[in-house]
């Protein structure tokens, strides 16, 4: 494989023995999900998730530390619901328990209501020892999509909840529970009149030194206009600001670490076309009445991407991971300095090429490594029906899945030949810098066209017979492959 090839491979080696010994690298088919949740403590991990194929199903595993399973636990819900979704960072540890936050939805079509679902769970033999169901008073819908813990070990749980009298509009949501489990306050928070009638779904929580709380919005629900969303509470749950952000082609979802200086390192995901097929990772510092007062860019051009979540690591930088698609879709790793420099970007498949990945929630390690949780679908070679699983893996502090990869080099952008117009309604020229062929991949990964040019320079493709939507143009020579994505209307 020349050094070139865009299309980043991934070998499976064990990382050093330190902490947690061995290389994690595996998928969970007892969780067969959307949407897994992650936790851990000083000997063990645990996992969450809904079965894709059933959604009156609920899983739990407990892992040793080379992800063995330890033991497992699954609860079956009512068989009239119609989905169920864990709340991002929704799997929690807590002591000798693990609280579980997630979100029932009940038919009929699409769904009637919603409410949420907090699960107390013994960590000794992953039983359950209470379960707990909350709906907003005077609300249709409440949905977790966020949790995580305040200064005194209070449960805090972000989302929205939607009214009766407008069924698509919806308000953003903070709740606050007490050591029991009784709710203590909850406050709801309007969206301006430009979003219509959407409004802000609250995705990630960042408590400060000082008690105050941060809530911050990602793409579940989202108007035209494509807009993120940061919005500040005081201990008691008072709003202090209410901030959205547009850019020009659109923004969605922003994730926070608080600096302990009074402002917040961010990162968001910023659209760098107006078809919103190409993303961009904004970085930098948000001071606490919602402005943004410096911005950088990192990860890499001409794909999409988007982040997932933030965390600051022990050597005092930041690292993000989420979802990136560049002809094929794939996890990334990013770490980036307090200086918004750019210090390495990777990428990571658990196998075939096509197959679909999507991180949800990553942790630092006490060994400096990084352990994620992320949604598997073998779309590719499927035994059966293509479903999804749980896939825990584990980086070093370099974002290496294998030994000293970091002293290797994974990636090339080989830029010399272009396309256009993207989007495009049928014809697309091609300037091509030497001989080679042009294949055109559909969201499937079957290769619906390929012709072969014996000569540098321009060239045109006829694409008007194939249907509208998202592809992949690939070009190859002898010694490169490179790979873009485009969308035909």
């Amino acid at each position: 494989m020349s050094l070139a090839k865009t299309v980043l491979t991934l070998c499976l080696v064990i990382l050093p023995r330190l902490v947690f010994p061995q290389a994690l690298n595996q998928v969970y088919p007892q969780i067969s999900n959307i949407r897994p949740a992650l936790a851990y403590d000083d000997k063990h991990f645990y996992i969450s998730g809904i079965n894709n194929l059933d959604p009156s199903r609920l899983d739990y595993l407990k892992l040793d530390q080379q992800g063995g399973v330890v033991q497992n636990f699954r609860k079956h819900y009512n068989d009239s619901l119609s989905r169920m979704y864990n709340a991002h960072n929704g799997l929690l540890s807590k002591g000798s328990q693990l609280y579980s936050v997630l979100t029932n939805y009940v038919p009929p079509f699409p769904q009637d209501s919603a409410f949420i679902v907090i699960n107390v769970l013994n960590k000794a033999n992953l039983s359950l020892d209470s379960a707990i169901h909350f709906a907003v008073p005077g609300f249709k819908y409440s949905e977790a999509f966020a949790a995580s813990w305040d200064q005194d070990s209070n449960l805090l749980i972000t989302g929205s909840v939607r009214t009766y009298d407008i069924p698509s509009r919806h308000l953003l949501l903070l709740l606050k529970f007490d050591k029991d489990l009784k709710p203590l306050w909850y406050t709801t928070v309007n969206g301006t009149p430009a979003q219509g009638p959407a409004g802000p779904t609250g995705a990630d929580i960042v408590v400060s030194d000082n008690g105050h709380i941060l809530v911050t919005g990602n793409p579940y629900y989202y108007s035209a206009k494509k807009m993120t969303f940061s919005a500040r509470f005081t201990p008691d749950g008072t709003k202090e600001y209410y901030q959205e952000y547009f850019h020009p082609f659109g923004s969605w979802g922003m994730h926070c670490v608080d600096k302990g200086n009074g402002t917040y390192q961010y990162v968001l995901n910023s659209w760098t076309n107006s078809s919103g097929s190409n993303n961009q990772l904004h970085v930098g510092i948000m001071d606490t009445t919602g402005r943004l007062v410096s911005r950088d860019t990192i990860g890499l051009n001409n794909r999409a991407q988007a982040a997932m979540d933030l965390i600051q690591t022990s050597d005092g930088n930041y690292y993000t991971s989420g979802a990136g698609y560049y002809g094929v879709e794939y996890c990334f790793g990013a770490k980036f300095s307090a200086q918004g420099d750019s210090l390495w970007y990777r990428s990571y498949r658990y196998q075939d090429t096509f197959d679909l990945h999507f991180p949800e929630s990553f942790f630092e390690m006490p060994d400096s490594g990084i352990v994620h949780i992320s949604t598997f679908v073998d779309l590719h070679n499927p035994d059966s029906v293509p479903q999804g699983f749980a896939w825990l893996y584990k980086t070093d502090e370099h974002g290496c899945l294998i030994e000293n990869c970091h002293l290797q080099i994974e990636e090339t952008q080989f830029l010399a030949w272009t396309f256009y117009p993207n989007p495009s309604s049928g014809e697309v020229q091609v300037e091509l810098p030497q001989a080679g062929s042009i294949s055109i991949i559909n969201g499937l990964g079957q290769m619906v066209l390929e012709e072969q040019f014996p000569y540098e320079g321009s060239h045109r493709l006829d694409l008007s017979q194939l249907a509208e939507g998202c592809y992949t143009i690939r070009y190859s020579t002898r010694d490169i492959v490179d790979e873009r994505i485009f969308i035909l209307h």
